[in-house]
Parts: structure tokens; sequence; C-alpha cells
């Protein structure tokens, strides 16, 4: 993967994936986010959504421009950047306000540190 102003590779955002943050269990295969204790549906999120968690939980401390979380949620596909705040936004309302840092003028990254 390449980050950056390069284009992030489109295939890497096709392989399964699960992610467990904070007892929260998100998966490539289903919308539904899961109690990782109980098992029990939490809320549910879309593709760009678990796209950008993944990639972002996958490359903490990393900071992705808007444009890298444009291609990251939805590649190929033209989108504003008011897409990427609501879906920063929706992120961090099911993982945690503290999870997703936005660093002004530069972008965002995952916060592994709590």
């Amino acid at each position: 993967m390449q980050l950056g102003n390069d284009t992030l590779e489109r295939k890497s955002l096709l392989e399964e994936f699960v992610v467990e943050i904070d007892g929260k269990i998100i998966s490539s295969k289903t919308k539904v986010v899961l109690d990782a204790e109980t098992g029990l549906m939490l809320t549910i999120i879309s593709r760009p959504q678990r796209n950008i968690i993944n990639v972002l939980y996958n490359n903490a401390g990393i900071i992705f421009s808007k444009k890298d979380i444009k291609e990251i949620g939805w590649p190929g596909r033209v989108v504003s950047n008011s897409s990427v705040v609501v879906a920063i936004s929706e992120i961090r309302s099911v993982i945690g306000n503290n999870r997703i840092i936005t660093i002004s003028g530069e972008g965002y990254l995952f916060n592994s540190l709590l």
C-alpha cells in the first residue's frame, strides 16, 4: 500500500479483514458491528466506513489526507470532502471519539495509545 499522493492499492481493500477495537468487532464481510464479549449486534456501518477503519487501524499513527480517505472509502469514485467528514464522524460514534484524531490541515490518524 502506498500513502500520500499516490493511489492506494485497490486490491488490498478487497481483501477480507476483521478488526477488534475496544471490544467491537468490525468485519469486511458484514455491515454489522458486534460486541466482542456477547456477540450481539451494536450497530451497522457502510463498506466505505469499514474500509476506512481497517486501513487507519492497521496503519495507526500514520496521517491520511482527505484525498487518501476518499480513495480508501470510495475507490475510483468521485466524492466530496464532506463525505469524508461525515464518514469520520460516523466512525467516531461507533469506535469512540478518541480513536480517530484530526490533524488540522493534514488529515486523520488512528490513535492506538489507549
